[in-house]
C-alpha cells in the first residue's frame, strides 16, 4: 500500500471518530449526564458551568458554542472532501490537504474542551471528568492530525545540473550558432 492510501484511511478515520465522539452521548443515552459532559453538553450547559462557579470566563462567550458545535461540522466536510477525493472529483492530495488543514482546528478545540473538563473535574463541581465522547474526539482529532505526518515527507533539494558554456572553435572563430 502507498503512505497516501494509508495516510488517508487514517484521516478518514480519525475525522468519523471526532463525528462519532461528538454524537455518543445521544447514541448511549447519557446526553446531559451530570457527572460526565461531552462536547454537545458543554456547549448547551456553559451558562449552568458559569452560574455554579464551574468553569472559567472563557464559556460564556458565544463564539465557544460555535466552536464547540462547528467541530462535528468539520469533520462532516472532512470526511466529504476525503470522499470526493476517493471518487476523483476532487484531486486527492488537494482533498488530503484540505482534510488535515480540517483537522488543526478540531484538535485545537478538542483539546481546549477536554482540558476545561478536566480542570472542572478537579476542584469541587458536580463534574466528575470528561464523558467518553469527548476522549473519542480528542483520539480522533490527533488520529487525524497525526495522519498528515504519515504522508508528509520533507523535500530533498536536488543539485541543480551544471550548465555548460557553448563549445568554441578551437581556431578563435566564432561558431554559427
Amino acid at each position: 500500500m502507498r503512505r497516501a492510501t494509508v495516510a488517508s484511511a487514517l484521516s478518514a478515520l480519525g475525522h468519523g471518530m471526532i463525528f462519532v465522539g461528538f454524537l455518543q452521548p445521544w447514541v448511549a443515552g447519557q446526553f446531559g449526564a451530570r457527572d460526565r459532559l461531552s462536547g454537545l453538553d458543554l456547549a448547551r450547559v456553559t451558562d449552568g458551568l458559569i452560574d455554579h462557579g464551574l468553569a472559567g470566563d472563557a464559556l460564556t462567550l458565544p463564539v465557544t458554542r460555535v466552536l464547540l458545535f462547528a467541530v462535528p461540522v468539520i469533520a462532516a466536510n472532512a470526511l466529504l472532501m476525503l470522499v470526493l477525493g476517493h471518487v476523483r472529483i476532487l484531486e486527492r492530495t488537494h482533498a488530503r490537504h484540505v482534510a488535515f488543514a480540517l483537522a488543526i482546528p478540531a484538535a485545537l478545540i478538542a483539546l481546549i474542551a477536554l482540558a476545561l473538563l478536566g480542570l472542572t473535574a478537579s476542584s469541587d463541581g458536580v463534574v466528575d471528568g470528561p464523558a467518553f465522547g469527548v476522549l473519542l474526539v480528542a483520539a480522533g482529532a490527533l488520529l487525524a492530525t497525526g495522519a498528515w505526518l504519515l504522508e508528509y515527507r520533507p523535500s530533498r533539494r536536488r543539485t541543480p545540473a551544471p550548465i555548460e558554456s557553448p563549445p568554441t572553435a578551437a581556431d578563435g572563430a566564432a561558431s554559427e550558432v
